[in-house]
């Protein structure tokens, strides 16, 4: 399967806003997820800065409407149609843990 279109560069999240949210403190209502996928090429891993971002989850007051950032990650990867014969790998760091249901 041939390599989907790269997606549109993203922008960094700003310093602020990660110290605030990657810095231990309780009751956040949002969770950030920054995230960046290499690829194997010639036994090296090299950054693809087309596939290096962040993300955050979807909060709001109704249960029904709120998304968790690891399944938004999940789709959003999912729509680059990397190429299946090529090795990728990908880091993520998330803000917080994930809720069960996330973890498994």
């Amino acid at each position: 399967m041939p390599a989907g279109p790269a997606p549109e560069a993203r922008p960094l999240v700003n310093k602020q806003t990660f110290l605030h949210n990657f810095s231990h403190l309780n009751y956040l209502h949002e969770t950030y997820l920054c995230y960046e996928v290499d690829r194997m090429q010639d036994d090296l891993w090299i950054p693809l800065d087309e596939y290096k971002g962040f993300l955050r989850n979807k909060s709001s007051p109704w249960r029904w409407e709120r998304r968790h950032a690891e399944p938004i990650f999940l789709e959003r990867m999912a729509s680059w149609n990397l190429d299946t014969e090529l090795r990728y790998r990908v880091t993520v760091f998330i803000s917080w843990s994930p809720c069960p249901d996330c973890a498994d």
